[in-house]
């Protein structure tokens, strides 16, 4: 079926298919296909619908924000913690309950993100987050089945291809991201919580310039990221970073729209944030 679509003349998709309807075309091919390939792993899905029905959550993003507040207050809480998440220096004492990690983006850059970074980067990872389970893209499931990773670990596979937010089931295909903490949203509205809170989700690199993290990323990120230089700054052009926040920022729009439908309350406790679609409130008085 993706074949048939591919194989399109030029000539006919270009001028006798409208741009809409193929694109329409094409993204449910992609959806469909994708179905297909994961629908097995991501039946297991289904263990986590509605388990924390009617509870709130905290997702805890890496921003620099993150070190301002007393974090250990989390402690009896449920949490979500994030790709590098475990290097804060006070993890083990609000010990998260789901550590969650988006697609990774490999890279040709000499140094950058391939398979033995991305293994020398999961096995610390599995040795660092606890009894957290683990939320990995599917993109991820040749690579741990090749390595044998997390073999003690309960997992679980995400397939963050569609455009849907509002009818969030994890057994099938969620809704795009550009930012892991969209992922954690989505997992945890589907996990029945009804109030989600989230922590370190600034998204201020417009205004910085600086693309950095709570924790040294010189230090803590073992492979070279092409969208910075050695300092953090961010070395795409103002116009590439518009467009990359208008889809990031938008797709925080949807998930917010999704929550008023579910009637979820999302809350972000970040003073820094620029993300102003969601209710806003203090750490300090969400948890005492």
């Amino acid at each position: 079926m993706v074949l048939r679509v591919k194989k399109i003349p030029l000539f006919v998709k270009n001028w006798m298919l409208p741009v809409g309807i193929f694109n329409v075309i094409k993204y449910r091919v992609r959806v469909l296909e994708s179905y297909v390939k994961y629908r097995r792993i991501l039946s297991k899905n289904i263990e986590l619908k509605n388990i924390h029905s009617g509870e709130r959550c905290f997702i805890v993003g890496n921003a620099p924000s993150i070190s301002k507040i007393e974090i250990e207050k989390l402690k009896d809480e449920f949490v979500f913690s994030i790709s590098n998440g475990y290097h804060h220096p006070k993890y083990s004492y609000f010990k998260p309950n789901y550590h969650l990690l988006p697609a990774l983006t490999y890279t040709s850059i000499k140094g950058g993100m391939n398979d033995e970074a991305a293994v020398r980067w999961f096995k610390e990872m599995d040795k660092e987050i606890g009894s957290a389970k683990l939320i990995l893209s599917v993109k991820q499931i040749d690579l741990v089945g090749k390595y044998s990773l997390f073999s003690r670990r309960d997992v679980y596979y995400m397939d963050t291809s569609a455009k849907d937010y509002h009818d969030i089931d994890l057994t099938k295909t969620i809704g795009e991201i550009w930012s892991a903490p969209q992922i954690a949203i989505q997992v945890a509205m589907y996990m029945g919580f009804k109030e989600i809170y989230l922590l370190g989700v600034d998204h201020n690199s417009i205004c910085s310039h600086k693309y950095d993290y709570f924790f040294d990323a010189q230090r803590v990120m073992k492979f070279k990221d092409a969208s910075v230089d050695e300092n953090r700054n961010i070395v795409d052009s103002l116009r590439e970073r518009f467009l990359v926040h208008e889809k990031l920022f938008k797709v925080y729009e949807l998930l917010a729209n999704a929550a008023i439908f579910k009637r979820v309350k999302i809350i972000n406790l970040s003073e820094e944030s620029m993300v102003d679609c969601f209710e806003r409130d203090s750490f300090d008085k969400v948890v005492k």
